[in-house]
């Protein structure tokens, strides 16, 4: 028979806590994840292939037109010799073309501040790591640590996110907008590039997606492990303590009186 059994009352051999080692391998195994999400990111950031554009109509108007190109923030590079262009970051020729160049700015400012977050984050789960192998007993600064670093690796994860809704919010404008003074821009291909011509997410666009999802799954890890408790986390100060029954008088004068007065509640030692 337990001792809750016997007793009615639950102790600490009752609980599932877990050991240290199991808290911490998480945590390490958190930070490996964040590391890769980090190199990913920073990949994807410097590859100019988040859209590639494969044109199967000759158009004589514009030459650039006719070659396979990929797009990155900053770049705008053609397969067919090698070459990439600078694409202007102050580009203003009409109000679409403003709007354009400040979605690609904004997906770009996203994205490096999601990187930055995540390094700060890499920074503190080193050092808690280092500084929690000195100990062999979780605390509650770990756990308040550790909530940190998941809840800014959750907001280093939407930044990321947002850079990708972007994406998709500038191709849309590029489809459906207006201007012809936006270079490369939907609006001046022909009629029959706009219907044959291959486009697709490259390798820097599938990166952005991975670097994402291992940064929230970071972040979950972390959450995740500020709820784990082990039996460090417990005050067991008033362990021995054992609940006593009431005891009453056996004086037939204060039998009389029971129920019209506070009875004396006596505790053993």
């Amino acid at each position: 028979m337990s001792s809750t059994l016997k007793s009615g009352f639950m102790d600490m051999d009752d609980y599932d806590f877990r050991s240290v080692r199991y808290t911490r391998s998480w945590v390490i195994a958190g930070f490996i994840i964040l590391a890769v999400a980090i190199a990913l990111a920073a990949a994807s950031i410097a590859l100019p292939t988040f859209l590639l554009v494969n044109p199967t109509v000759f158009d004589a108007t514009n030459a650039d037109l006719n070659k396979a190109r990929s797009f990155g923030y900053t770049q705008v590079c053609f397969t067919s010799d090698n070459t990439c262009q600078y694409r202007n970051p102050n580009l203003v020729n009409d109000e679409f073309s403003s709007l354009m160049t400040n979605l690609r700015l904004a997906e770009l400012a996203m994205h490096a501040i999601g990187i930055i977050i995540m390094c700060i984050c890499f920074i503190a789960a080193l050092a808690l790591i280092i500084v929690w192998y000195k100990k062999e007993t979780d605390n509650r600064c770990f756990q308040i640590w550790r909530l940190l670093i998941g809840i800014f690796l959750m907001l280093a994860g939407f930044c990321l996110q947002s850079s990708i809704i972007m994406i998709h919010v500038e191709q849309f404008q590029d489809k459906y907008g207006k201007s012809s003074g936006y270079p490369y821009g939907f609006n001046q291909w022909s009629e029959s590039q706009r219907t044959t011509t291959s486009i697709s997410y490259g390798s820097a666009y599938i990166l952005l997606w991975l670097a994402t999802l291992l940064c929230f799954i970071s972040a979950w890890i972390f959450l995740g492990t500020y709820c784990c408790w082990t039996a460090d986390n417990v005050d067991d100060d008033d362990n021995d303590y054992q609940p006593s029954l009431p005891r009453f008088s056996t004086d037939s004068d204060s039998m009389s009186r029971r129920g019209t007065e506070s009875s004396v509640i006596y505790r053993d030692n």
